[in-house]
């Protein structure tokens, strides 16, 4: 009995150790990797072709063609379908709300773009090239009203 025993005391514990915490962990849809509740940071971006200002080397860092005090502003993409970008704890003037923009955004129908829709502005598209419980990068065509369209890409990185 002693024998039959041993090999039913193994057999328990090897069903014990493969339990849940060994299960991957489900997989998120991409509403609920975009609807990330503690929002999004840019963390990187381009600019292709770089932008040539003037009496400045052409840059193509997209970091460096804005203020510092953009820089730790948070998107939102809320799960009823309205966005908002906070301007984080440094404000680039004191007096300003501290959600600088708001209005709402969808996915298109096979979920590779987001068409975002500011309140009081025209909506753009944004193709997402990479989405994931960490990381969202997208592109975008942009026009800086000399002439040339430039493509931005940007990439946030989820709040921890």
């Amino acid at each position: 009995m002693k024998r039959l025993s041993i090999p039913l005391a193994i057999v328990t514990l090897l069903a014990i150790s493969c339990s849940k915490k060994n299960d991957p962990a489900p997989s998120l849809s991409r509403d609920q990797i975009i609807t990330n509740a503690k929002g999004w940071v840019l963390t990187a971006g381009t600019i292709n072709p770089p932008i040539q200002i003037q009496g400045l080397p052409p840059i193509s860092d997209f970091l460096l063609a804005i203020d510092d005090c953009e820089k730790d502003d948070i998107t939102f993409f809320m799960a009823n379908g309205d966005f908002k970008v906070d301007e984080g704890a440094t404000k680039c003037d004191d007096s300003d709300p501290q959600v600088k923009v708001q209005g709402t955004w969808a996915f298109n129908a096979n979920k590779t773009s987001i068409i975002v829709t500011p309140a009081s502005e025209d909506s753009y598209t944004m193709s997402i090239s990479e989405l994931s419980a960490t990381t969202l990068k997208f592109s975008e065509p942009f026009d800086f009203g000399n002439g040339t369209t430039y493509t931005v890409t940007l990439t946030l990185t989820a709040v921890k």
